[in-house]
């Protein structure tokens, strides 16, 4: 974990920032944090939700960044998703990259009040990539959440 920092909101209030990425560094600043903040940290955000149901009375508001749920198509799957239901239920607001949250509705419980979309791209390309260096017919796939990429690579070679 990195040292607090802090952050001016406004013109006179500050705010205490603190980065946690793992459970034990979690439970030991919930007490004192006034709000939490999990982005695409799944297994993170269900561990704080089991907390929250045992202990209602730490209870902080707990904003979800960028959560990936999958269909559930098995038996297996289906039961995780009514866990996943229960647990998700702790959760204050749900931010998404994405409009359509249907399949998280329908699947999981997750409210549309509840819920921000908020559109994502990328606005630093250059400083990633050095244009000047690539070839014409270069392309770049950034990512690895449900990537297909090899049906990419085959609709891009016909």
């Amino acid at each position: 974990m990195s040292a607090p920092q802090t952050m001016k909101v406004g013109t006179s209030s500050t705010i205490e920032l603190t980065r946690a990425d793992t459970w034990p560094v979690v439970r030991r600043h919930l007490r004192d944090a006034d709000i939490i903040v999990l982005d695409c940290r799944d297994r993170l955000l269900y561990q704080v939700c089991i907390y929250f149901l045992l202990f209602p009375w730490i209870r902080k508001p707990l904003v979800a960044v960028d959560v990936v749920l999958r269909k559930p198509t098995s038996l297996k799957h289906k039961l995780g998703a009514l866990v996943k239901r229960v647990l998700l239920k702790q959760v204050t607001h749900f931010i998404h990259y994405f409009r359509d949250i249907s399949g998280y509705h329908r699947h999981f419980g997750i409210k549309w009040q509840d819920s921000t979309y908020v559109p994502f791209k990328i606005n630093n390309i250059d400083t990633i990539v050095n244009r000047s260096e690539l070839a014409e017919d270069y392309i770049i796939a950034v990512g690895v959440s449900l990537r297909d990429y090899d049906t990419y690579i085959r609709a891009l070679s016909d």
